[in-house]
């Protein structure tokens, strides 16, 4: 919230000390506003995550410890699940691009619109579903168990 405070507030002086023009230096390519919105989305997922795991384990030290062994393994499972899957059965299924890790390094990958590239449309409400989806169940499993420990 501070951050896009400053930002806005000095857009506003800015325009107030350049009579209405906004200087060069503000000018950004058009198609960076849905990835960082996303982006967003998915550091939120991120951060109610370890909220989630902070309310479980109730300790600072061992909930921190779990919440990066617990994104490094989910990260990392679904690519192993998927060769394993494919090798044994011979059917591809790619599980990574369900889960908030593999959907947040497909945004970073097109570059915030500086590439000239934009999000395809076809995967945008797959991005929305799966950080809605993930934020919902972990604030929800965050809540209730801090709930029934709270004193």
């Amino acid at each position: 919230i501070y951050l896009g405070l400053t930002v806005i507030v000095s857009l506003v002086t800015s325009l107030f000390a350049g009579a209405t023009r906004l200087p060069d230096f503000y000018s950004f390519p058009s198609n960076i506003v849905v990835p960082f919105l996303f982006s967003l989305l998915f550091f939120s997922v991120y951060i109610s995550i370890a909220l989630m795991i902070s309310s479980l384990i109730r300790k600072s030290g061992s909930s921190l410890a779990i919440y990066v062994v617990c994104t490094m393994v989910v990260s990392i499972v679904p690519g192993l699940l998927s060769n394993f899957i494919h090798s044994t059965f011979g059917k591809t299924i790619d599980l990574q691009k369900y889960l908030y890790s593999g959907c947040f390094s497909e945004i970073t990958q097109y570059g915030y619109g500086f590439l000239n590239t934009s999000l395809p449309s076809e995967n945008i409400a797959r991005y929305l579903c799966v950080g809605l989806c993930f934020l919902a169940l972990t604030l929800g499993v965050g809540i209730y168990y801090f709930r029934e420990r709270d004193i």
